[in-house]
């Protein structure tokens, strides 16, 4: 079998075999073939698509190439959520506290910051002394005793996934679905968890703008994650404004503390709707009951303080949890006003997470430090009125190098017009099972 035979089927939009999709997969994680020849390939797919099973294919073959781990000794169901990337998403911090203070066991792998999106590990990392390169046998010793654990992801972990990503994010294929859907569940597979849940966002902040294409991806995801023997779930969430308040590592940790301790605002809702439907597969119980055992783990600060008890084992100050004012703070702040009257019609997230990286909150490249205490906060929604001189949000800063230019990219990302009502985005769209 050569590289060149498949090329040719691909271009022609005909299927590969699984033995070809093996091929191809192992070849790329032994660096058998030269880059123009995947570079062909992931662009051929990109073109000429590929069905469900060549997919499913793709992906199992992917997770196969590094280290399936294996979360046996771990008590209990094993459940594992991903969303697709969002402004303020920072749903993981309030979501895994919740479901393991419920008894579910939280095995969580999670990535650094990619793109205009925030990464977890980095949020977990603005809480001082916070590691999330521990070992494995501590990770799995954490899962077991206390119920839940976030880690960064392993080097080992799809291996062939990796390189591809490399690739793709230089031959522009990243939006193909085919491959975002078994880049993702490559590594949710290899992962180990009994049950994926996937937090597929559209919109303006989002990978995904459309709903047509955010349903086609989860669909597709769902399925391969049961071909696989998964429990399965997908929320399709609107990203069409952010999720939170803030922008920034620092920022979004606040914000999930602040849902643990009861607050009600739209990241709220998108973390209890994730954690409903993980107990619904977890405990095989109805939507109403899995919604009480959410809402009162919250209201009895169970769910806080489990937060605070997987802080003080991964080395992190678990008083960071009770007390937000020990959190890092920037050097110098300053409020971004409106300039017009009227309504806010729009805002465009992805924007808005740029100008968090031009602060230092985010990555231009892979080796870029990330400044946790850099970012965002905004005072205004889709929705919301304003008059002249209202602040639409606040810059916190540590070099104002790039604050007049982020001011502009800020005051061009939300739209103001003059009109009585604008019509909110439906925050859950549809989900998926």
């Amino acid at each position: 079998m050569v590289i060149q035979e498949l090329l040719d089927k691909k271009r022609l939009k005909k299927e590969l075999t699984d033995n070809e999709i093996s091929f191809f997969v192992n070849g790329v994680a032994k660096d058998e073939f030269k880059d123009y020849e995947v570079s062909a390939m992931l662009m051929a797919i990109a073109i000429n698509g590929m069905t469900d099973r060549e997919t499913t294919t793709l992906t199992l073959e992917m997770a196969k190439t590094g280290e399936m781990v294996d979360l046996s000794k771990i008590d209990g169901v094993k459940a594992d959520k991903h969303s697709t990337g969002g402004i303020s998403d920072t749903t993981t911090l309030a979501v895994v506290p919740i479901l393991a203070s419920l008894g579910v066991k939280m095995a969580k792998m999670s990535g650094r910051s990619l793109g205009f999106t925030g990464g977890t590990v980095d949020k977990l990392e603005a809480i001082d002394g916070y590691k999330t390169d521990i070992s494995k046998d501590d990770f799995i010793k954490n899962v077991q005793t206390i119920g839940a654990s976030v880690i960064s992801q392993t080097d080992n972990i799809a291996v062939a996934d990796k390189k591809l990503y490399a690739m793709r994010d230089v031959t522009s294929t990243v939006q193909s679905i085919p491959l975002i859907a078994s880049s993702i569940m490559s590594k949710k597979l290899a992962s180990g968890a009994d049950i994926i849940l996937l937090d597929v966002k559209f919109g303006k902040g989002a990978f995904m703008k459309t709903k047509k294409d955010a349903t086609k991806l989860s669909k597709l995801m769902v399925t391969i994650g049961k071909n696989a023997g998964k429990k399965m779930c997908a929320i399709i969430s609107s990203m069409e404004e952010p999720l939170g308040k803030g922008i920034g590592c620092t920022m979004e940790v606040r914000d999930a503390v602040q849902v643990l301790n009861g607050a009600k605002n739209p990241l709220a809702t998108v973390s209890k709707c994730i954690c409903v439907e993980i107990l619904k597969l977890a405990k095989n119980i109805d939507n109403k009951t899995a919604t009480t055992l959410v809402e009162k783990a919250i209201s009895d600060k169970s769910a806080l303080n489990k937060f605070a008890e997987m802080v003080k084992a991964q080395g992190g100050n678990e008083k960071i949890i009770f007390d937000l004012s020990l959190l890092k703070q920037s050097k110098s702040k300053v409020d971004v006003k409106a300039k017009t009257q009227g309504t806010v019609c729009e805002i465009n997230g992805e924007m808005l997470g740029n100008s968090c990286k031009l602060l230092g909150g985010g990555r231009f490249k892979k080796t870029d430090p990330v400044l946790h205490e850099v970012g965002i906060d905004m005072e205004v929604r889709i929705g919301t009125k304003v008059n002249v001189g209202d602040t639409l949000c606040t810059i916190y800063y540590n070099d104002d190098k790039n604050v007049e230019e982020v001011k502009n990219s800020i005051l061009n990302a939300i739209k103001i017009k003059n009109v009585k009502h604008v019509k909110k985005p439906k925050l859950i769209y549809k989900i998926v099972r």
